[in-house]
């Protein structure tokens, strides 16, 4: 009888070895599936700078000026930061296309003219940082609206040729 049952957990243990190899070969099979697909196309958008609304303590900044020792409120804007608001009006992701579609490097470049500073003030980029990232990073499109993002398409992993 103890041969009996030690043959029985000897089968139930391929059994069970038999079903987890089962189980990692077709989640193996659906990984590759999904590697090899060709219409995969993953975008994201790029995320700003974003500003850091800190002082040198750590305590948040107040937009609105600052008071200097003597307790004088300073004015909040400066004739740069009207130009920068200048640039920017009315560019919101719903409004005011500048381009037809997306484009990506010489031709969103092409296509953006004057309007390449404005693209790069709303994606906080300086004009010269912008150009040479389009030219350098194939995946870097401009939406219709000017917001920066990317479009990389994966490529399925070839077999090797030996």
């Amino acid at each position: 009888m103890t041969v009996n049952s030690e043959r029985r957990k000897l089968i139930a243990v391929v059994a069970v070895a038999a079903a987890a190899v089962v189980i990692v070969a077709a989640g193996a099979a659906a990984l590759g599936w999904l590697a090899d697909r060709d219409d995969e196309t993953v975008v994201t958008q790029e995320p700003g700078d974003g500003e850091d609304n800190t002082d040198t303590d750590g305590d948040p900044t107040d937009d609105a000026g600052t008071q200097d020792d003597a307790g004088t409120q300073d004015d909040p804007g400066t004739d740069e930061d009207v130009a920068e608001d200048d640039v920017t009006e009315g560019m919101t992701p719903t409004g005011g296309d500048l381009l037809p579609e997306p484009m990506a490097g010489q031709e969103a470049i092409d296509a953006l003219g004057d309007d390449l500073e404005a693209v790069a003030a709303l994606n906080n980029r300086d004009v010269d940082e912008l150009r040479e990232l389009l030219l350098r990073d194939q995946t870097l499109h401009v939406s219709p609206s000017g917001f920066l993002f990317y479009i990389d398409t994966a490529t399925p992993n070839l077999p090797d040729d030996d």
